[in-house]
């Protein structure tokens, strides 16, 4: 079908033919993430069925129905229809207030919920003309003008000792938090006054508003600050700022160009990327990654910055977001050779000045989207130094130096692995010697012979090979074996080849999982399924004789 597409629409869109393996890959990872979902839907319908079962009743909860619906894209027809052949009554009034409950959230999260303080503020300054000045890529320190005062969203003229609140000015070195990077946090201090900013943020492209704490002094409108900015805490989260950068730039060269940027987070503590990709990045290519992006900070390349038309950066090169809004002149953030983007957020002067990259983690964050967590200068070296700590520990305990602790790692899970494999051939050997017991219950009923007991603990593997075993010897009949292990039943059911037709060993296995609160399923002549309710063991195996014919 994909191919199909691409000859179709190859003509209006020229890059689909080159991309055509890529779309393929796509299609076919899509459609076994769908069967996946599919089959874990399907699970929690039989797991419903199964409650119902064991309840008497008739009805399919709606919000399991809205679950499946809101968790695995099960459309409520296809639960309806699910329902309608287990003879059960779908509860669509349940749903139907499920689904008005989801939306009026989603309705509640759109709005944000109350207006903030600083959005309030922000509208006020606008409506007044006022805007502020930001010159905090050149200096972390300005003097500035007191411009606005609010207090809880209200217009202030002054604040006393311990109070907080949003401050204006006209000027400020402070990033306000945008575009998924920190906001600045430092002091301010002047005509006897003193101040703690505890957070910066920017509700628009001209208004920066500070959170702040008189410390000393009363705060007034007019009055004139030094703004100073935590400079440590700046530096490292422009070190992570501009990591963020070379990260994207190495995840492009070594999983494709498909890879666009989903979302983010630049604190000084850790950087965090969310990116485009339909699967798990292997270790190989994260450190890939990991290499390429310290073989720029080795290089201690310059990190440059311009103003320009946004076409013109567009047609040089430069990544832009889709979906993001761009002013008709942008900023253009540039490592020579590497990385062009365009980006309003803070940068090193050079590489250099990131010190060292390491990724922490990779993982899915939703479907077709991928988040990688890293830190940079002291906190990579932090993470290193743990992971060499945690190495020598593991050495100690092992008697050995770390060098060899690998290996010494290596030996001892193999003889694990040995021993197991020992264990559960035990066991098997075990399970056999218990045919003749088992066979020693058997009865004939109705014409069919039957077997139904519990057993000594042991896997499902080897609870299977028993029942296997105890088919074989029975010739022709049913049977359905439990056993109690490690806090879990297990059981299996077995239907030889000439009785099929009449019986299904799924069918007799799922209702006996009921009974321990579990589920399962299988073939028409092997079936196995678990739960969790021990003291129901017995109830589960006497549900055998409700398939067997009376008499």
């Amino acid at each position: 079908m994909a191919a199909a597409v691409v000859r179709e629409f190859s003509g209006a869109y020229p890059g689909l033919a080159g991309s055509a393996a890529f779309i393929d890959t796509i299609s076919l990872h899509e459609e076994k993430r769908f069967l996946e979902t599919l089959d874990s839907g399907l699970r929690m319908v039989e797991e419903e069925f199964a409650r119902i079962d064991r309840g008497g009743g008739k009805t399919f909860a709606g919000s399991i129905a809205f679950k499946l619906y809101d968790t695995f894209g099960f459309p409520v027809d296809l639960t309806a229809d699910l329902c309608r052949e287990r003879g059960v009554t779908l509860d669509e009034k349940g749903f139907e207030e499920e689904m008005q409950r989801q939306r009026a959230q989603s309705r509640e999260a759109w709005k944000g919920g109350e207006v903030g303080v600083s959005d309030a503020a922000a509208a006020e300054l606008s409506r007044a003309g006022i805007s502020v000045e930001f010159v905090g890529y050149e200096t972390f320190s300005a003097a500035a003008r007191v411009a606005s005062l609010f207090r809880d969203g209200e217009r202030v003229r002054e604040a006393g000792a311990d109070e907080e609140v949003d401050l204006v000015t006209d000027v400020t070195p402070f990033y306000g938090e945008a575009g998924g990077q920190a906001g600045d946090r430092g002091t301010a201090a002047g005509e006897g006054t003193r101040l703690e900013i505890v957070s910066a943020r920017r509700p628009s492209h001209d208004i920066v508003i500070h959170r702040a704490k008189v410390v000393g002094g009363t705060l007034r409108e007019g009055m004139v600050l030094d703004l100073s900015v935590d400079g440590p805490t700046r530096r490292q989260t422009q070190a992570n700022h501009t990591a963020t950068h070379l990260l994207q730039a190495a995840l492009r060269q070594v999983l494709g160009t498909h890879i666009r940027q989903a979302g983010s987070y630049v604190g000084p503590d850790k950087l965090r990327f969310d990116f485009t990709h339909f699967e798990a990045v292997s270790e190989a290519a994260l450190r890939q990654v990991e290499d390429l992006v310290n073989e720029t900070v080795f290089a201690v390349r310059p990190v440059d910055w311009e103003y320009l038309p946004h076409e013109e950066a567009v047609s040089r090169g430069a990544m832009a977001f889709f979906g993001e809004k761009y002013a008709d002149v942008v900023r253009m953030v540039t490592v020579p050779g590497v990385s062009m983007e365009l980006c309003g957020g803070t940068h090193v002067g050079n590489t250099g000045e990131i010190g060292l990259f390491r990724i922490l983690s990779e993982g899915a964050l939703a479907a077709g989207v991928r988040r990688i967590e890293a830190a940079t200068g002291p906190g990579a070296f932090h993470q290193l130094r743990e992971e060499a700590d945690r190495l020598h520990l593991v050495a100690g305990e092992l008697k050995v130096s770390p060098a060899d602790a690998v290996e010494r790692v290596r030996r001892l899970l193999a003889q694990v692995r040995a021993l197991e494999k020992d264990v559960q051939e035990a066991r098997r050997r075990a399970a056999r010697d218990l045919v003749g017991e088992v066979m020693s219950k058997a009865r004939e009923a109705g014409g069919v012979l039957s077997v139904s007991a519990e057993v000594d603990p042991m896997d499902p593997a080897s609870l299977r090979e028993l029942a296997d075993a105890v088919k074989g010897k029975m010739k022709s009949g049913i049977l359905l074996l439990g056993c109690r292990e490690e806090g879990r039943c297990h059981l299996v059911a077995g239907v030889t080849a000439d009785l099929t037709g009449s019986y299904s060993a799924s069918e007799i296995v799922r209702k006996a999982a009921s009974a321990v609160g579990g589920g399962g399923g299988g073939r028409k002549d092997m079936a196995q399924a678990g739960g969790s309710r021990l003291e129901n063991l017995a109830e589960a195996l006497d549900s055998l004789w409700s398939w067997v014919p009376k008499g």
